[in-house]
């Protein structure tokens, strides 16, 4: 049976054909047409296609139809349009063929009606483009300056300057073409220091700029300040060394009077007040001390002794001149003004009003009006924290009241009791003196602790009252 070569399609009859009729066109004439269309093939090395027609990136090509695609064969074609990916190309019939650059990269960038040689390489089964450099996009500054590189834009010549890429110019732990970067050169953008709050004539680098410091130097060694009666202001700025505030173990809440502070901390003395002078220039014609305080003066209670009922209570001064007085604003004229705090006077009724107090303030302004459950032989008050506490005698027993006429406690004497002459204010309590029903007539002295309500005697016997009041106020204050 008949069969053709492998490389030129020759015809030639097998051996088993020999009753054949022999075909001098077949078997002579059309082999030796191949034989030498191949040998023109061969003397032209280029097998010249002409143009291509495509479907998308996919190019075809005819080609004569003795074509045989071999290892190594030469073709010139031209595409007829741009790619716009990796393209394919089918030459005469023998399917569709990647096309790949030297380095074996897919080629995706031909241009329309520009010639390219290809030539088929038959273990990938691809057409290598001739003189194609791959798909370089690199323009003149990519390219180092004075080197040169082909691209798809052809020679392109470098002017990327790179003399200035010294270790000086780059950041420490930075490599820039084979450049290690200074270890002293750093970043300094997340730096925040300002000019004033670096050390005066010092320098720091903030952001990529030198900053020269104006914080103000001081002192430059440890100082010592002691307090005293007035401010010590040390300016703002830098001091190198350690700054010692004084101190004085003296400084405690009993060397302070009460009602003052000292550096934060707030007396607890109570201060003894000094009023002798008052007693020497004081008229006790119709008068009877209810109270005295430093730096304003003595209080005095006087009844007007043409009405005997328009009482007064009277400030003097320590030579005996009257600085204030202050009437019962109560239009009966029926309450004696007994006792003066700090901030308040406290009248007693009397007559039909002998079961009603009255406290004002220092200006005769009614603050409360209080109606007792008894009548009582005397009171007195004392001011405390949220207010006040009243103390009430009646006969041999004594009723505390709250500012609101609350009563808050009530206490029974030992002993008898006709009336209470003074009423002293502790701290903590009250004392009371006065006299005492018997034979022969005594005098007493009682305390009140306020803070749980205890009730004692602390003198009782016929000495003179006078005696045990002088003794209280060498110790307490009045």
């Amino acid at each position: 049976m008949a069969k053709n070569t492998e490389h030129l399609g020759l015809y030639e009859k097998e051996s088993t054909d020999g009753n054949d009729t022999f075909n001098v066109q077949a078997m002579m004439n059309d082999n030796w047409d191949k034989i030498d269309q191949f040998a023109k093939n061969t003397d032209d090395k280029i097998l010249n296609l002409g143009a291509t027609s495509n479907s998308g990136n996919a190019y075809s090509v005819s080609a004569p139809s003795s074509f045989i695609l071999q290892d190594g064969q030469l073709l010139l074609v031209k595409f007829n349009a741009d790619s716009t990916g990796a393209i394919s190309l089918n030459v005469g019939g023998t399917g569709a063929k990647s096309v790949k650059d030297y380095f074996k990269n897919p080629v995706t960038n031909v241009s329309a009606d520009l010639p390219a040689i290809l030539s088929y390489e038959s273990s990938s089964d691809s057409f290598i483009l001739s003189g194609k450099g791959g798909d370089g996009t690199a323009v003149s500054n990519d390219i180092r300056l004075g080197k040169t590189a082909t691209t798809k834009n052809g020679l392109v010549t470098g002017t990327l300057d790179l003399s200035n890429v010294t270790s000086d110019n780059l950041r420490s732990g930075v490599v820039i073409d084979g450049v290690t970067g200074k270890s002293s050169v750093i970043d300094t953008a997340d730096g925040t220091a300002t000019a004033p709050q670096i050390r005066q004539g010092q320098t720091a680098y903030v952001n990529g700029a030198k900053v020269t410091g104006t914080n103000p130097v001081q002192a430059t060694g440890a100082q010592t300040i002691t307090p005293g009666t007035s401010d010590v202001v040390k300016p703002a700025g830098i001091y190198d060394g350690d700054i010692t505030i004084k101190g004085d173990i003296n400084l405690v809440a009993s060397n302070v009077i009460s009602g003052k502070s000292i550096f934060g901390v707030a007396g607890i003395v109570e201060e003894k007040q000094e009023f002798s002078d008052y007693l020497k220039n004081y008229n006790a014609s119709n008068l009877q001390p209810i109270g005295y305080f430093e730096n304003e003066g003595m209080w005095a209670s006087k009844t007007d002794t043409a009405t005997s009922a328009n009482n007064i209570a009277i400030l003097y001064n320590n030579i005996g001149n009257i600085v204030k007085q202050v009437i019962n604003p109560d239009s009966t004229g029926c309450y004696l003004p007994i006792q003066v705090s700090k901030n308040y006077i406290l009248w007693l009724g009397h007559g039909s009003f002998s079961q009603h107090i009255q406290i004002t303030d220092k200006n005769g302004t009614i603050i409360k009006n209080i109606t007792l459950t008894n009548s009582p032989y005397s009171c007195g008050f004392k001011e405390v924290s949220g207010g006040l506490r009243i103390y009430c005698e009646s006969a041999n027993s004594f009723t505390i009241y709250d500012m609101n006429g609350n009563q808050i406690g009530y206490f029974t004497a030992t002993h008898g009791i006709n009336y209470c002459t003074a009423y002293i204010p502790t701290k903590n309590g009250m004392i009371f003196s006065g006299g005492a029903t018997g034979s022969p007539y005594t005098s007493y002295v009682l305390y009140i602790n306020d803070s749980d309500n205890t009730f004692k005697d602390i003198f009782y016997s016929a000495s003179a009252i006078i005696s045990c009041m002088f003794m209280f106020s060498n110790s307490l204050q009045l």
